[in-house]
């Protein structure tokens, strides 16, 4: 007798090391399925918000708190170019993102593979724009005025000065700033 009843195809997670059908794992946008099933995806995520600090941030690498993972430099320690972190290569770039190396988040166009549109990465939305800055879905980066928040004149009124420049950005504003700083200190004297 064959014992042919249960020939769906089954993937084995990466973390627990189980075999299962595809209906324990979530498929991405791009077809593929996770490497690791709901159960330990959902658990990954649970210890993730366990080692939360008070700014939020993952407890080793909070600068403020300083987290084990951060250098004398005030940098995550793997990032560190002056510390020659693991993460940085020879060419004194991230690893994952040097072209040179061949980093693992490059696609085969030599993009970084989230933000590349022939592949469809995950930063890339249906109008083939990056999700954050794309008006019509509404991206992070955008407001409610239909533009984006860094160049909306509405949303940055009190931050723009007299001259329609960014206050921080405005060399008339800086030159403004300058004179009157130096008057000031001649009345002093």
């Amino acid at each position: 007798m064959d014992n042919t009843e249960n020939t769906e195809p089954r993937k084995r997670c990466t973390r627990c090391k189980v075999d299962y059908d595809f209906s324990h794992y979530v498929q991405k946008r791009n077809g593929d399925y996770m490497k690791q099933c709901k159960r330990c995806n959902d658990l990954g995520r649970a210890s993730n918000t366990k080692n939360r600090c008070e700014h939020n941030r993952q407890r080793s690498n909070c600068v403020p708190c300083n987290g084990t993972g951060i250098c004398e430099h005030k940098r995550v320690r793997s990032t560190c170019v002056r510390c020659g972190g693991g993460g940085i290569c020879m060419h004194q770039i991230n690893r994952s993102i040097c072209f040179f190396c061949g980093g693992g988040a490059l696609c085969k166009h030599n993009h970084i593979w989230s933000t590349c549109v022939p592949c469809g990465g995950g930063s890339i939305c249906e109008h083939k724009i990056n999700r954050s800055i794309c008006i019509p879905c509404k991206g992070g980066q955008t407001c409610e005025h239909a533009s984006l928040r860094k160049f909306c004149i509405i949303c940055l009124a009190d931050k723009i000065c007299t001259h329609l420049n960014l206050k921080n950005d405005c060399p008339q504003c800086k030159e403004d700033k300058k004179l009157a700083d130096s008057v000031a200190q001649l009345t002093i004297e």
